[in-house]
């Protein structure tokens, strides 16, 4: 299999089957078993890898008496399954050490990729690129094509990410023929889902409905909840921007139902979020002021200022169209303050969240 070359503009990504990424971007590809991505929870590159958190024992729980004693993988899976990202990079590292002195190549292939996920999580692209790249030809000299889907899977995201949407299409279709070859439903799944996303991002809306149903249906085929919850969001997005503004609030009711089952409560707030907006275009002003507290609430519980104040930004042109110009001030200024609060210039709506999270950016006014 032809590999695309990896250019500076989209060297990374994690992998398929150690990632469980339910928060990156909300308009992210999935967050499936299937490839590292997020819909809420990406750290941006501002942060530090360092996780900052209490000293942990990482050590698997395991009986003494039997003898086990854990590797050091098991080490940097517990670790960053603990969101200890710098912790599980080093134990990775330290992992890969020692199988490159034994020549283990499957094992090496492994810590690479665990070490792509990691750097990738910290908003390290470049270096997660740098990673999949060296364990590509890996998985190709052992014949191993699942994981030559993961890494072209994760390659496309991360192309994604730096908005190379030309790139990340390449990427996704090598991966789609592949995984149709081997007759793949999950990655075949994941794939057009990317595809659809990349579409959209393009405004190509009429492909990017179609890749996003033919995915839905194998979801659906699957009962892959958290797949059909994202996929749903997706075409909830394309139908809000093809002014069908009933569709989605249609496609995002039913992604919230699912996330309210998960108990994914980042999720939900975002998807109350998009309710909002919804309601708004169709001028269901009380509906849609619901749904926004009850977001707002939501982001109040995690803590989530960025979220809060993309909600209070929205609440205030809710109140202005309901001719409350005091109560929509005050909002607006709330708003504002935990924005001055973050004192970083890529919080809000104004940064990290969406432009498009926001009733008045990308959707006329």
């Amino acid at each position: 299999m032809h590999t695309p070359s990896l250019s500076p503009n989209a060297s990374q990504h994690a992998t398929k089957n150690a990632v469980d990424l339910s928060a990156a971007s909300p308009d992210s590809p999935s967050v499936t078993s299937t490839a590292l991505m997020t819909i809420s929870g990406l750290m941006s590159s501002e942060e530090k890898i360092e996780s900052g958190l209490p000293a942990t024992d990482f050590t698997p729980i395991h009986d003494p008496a039997s003898g086990f004693q854990p590797s050091l993988e098991d080490l940097a899976r517990a670790a960053y399954r603990g969101h200890h990202y710098s912790d599980a990079h080093d134990f990775y590292l330290e992992s890969l050490i020692q199988h490159k002195i034994s020549g283990n190549s499957v094992a090496i292939a492994r810590s690479l990729t665990g070490l792509a996920k990691t750097a990738y999580r910290v908003g390290q692209f470049q270096e997660s690129g740098e990673y999949l790249a060296e364990a590509m030809p890996r998985y190709q000299e052992l014949g191993d094509i699942a994981g030559v889907i993961r890494v072209l899977e994760n390659l496309g995201q991360v192309a994604y990410r730096l908005e190379d949407y030309t790139l990340s299409q390449q990427y996704y279709q090598e991966a789609l023929t592949a995984s149709r070859s081997i007759e793949d439903a999950e990655s075949t799944a994941w794939e057009l889902a990317g595809l659809g996303k990349i579409a959209y991002r393009l405004a190509e809306y009429e492909e990017a409905t179609i890749r996003c149903e033919e995915s839905l249906a194998i979801s659906r085929e699957r009962e892959d909840q958290r797949a059909i919850a994202d996929i749903t969001l997706c075409l909830g997005r394309i139908a809000y921007r093809q002014a069908d503004f009933t569709r989605a609030r249609e496609r995002y009711q039913e992604c919230l139902e699912i996330q309210r089952t998960a108990k994914d409560s980042k999720a939900c707030a975002w998807t109350l979020n998009n309710l909002g907006k919804a309601a708004y275009r169709l001028e269901d002003y009380l509906g849609g002021l619901t749904a926004l507290h009850e977001g707002l609430e939501l982001f109040r519980i995690m803590d989530d200022q960025d979220g809060a104040a993309c909600i209070l930004e929205n609440m205030a042109h809710f109140a202005a169209k309901m001719g409350d110009i005091g109560q929509a001030k005050m909002w607006m200024a709330e708003s504002r303050m935990l924005v001055r609060e973050i004192k970083n210039s890529q919080a809000s709506a104004e940064g990290r969240t969406p432009p498009e999270a926001r009733i008045t950016i990308q959707d006329g006014a």
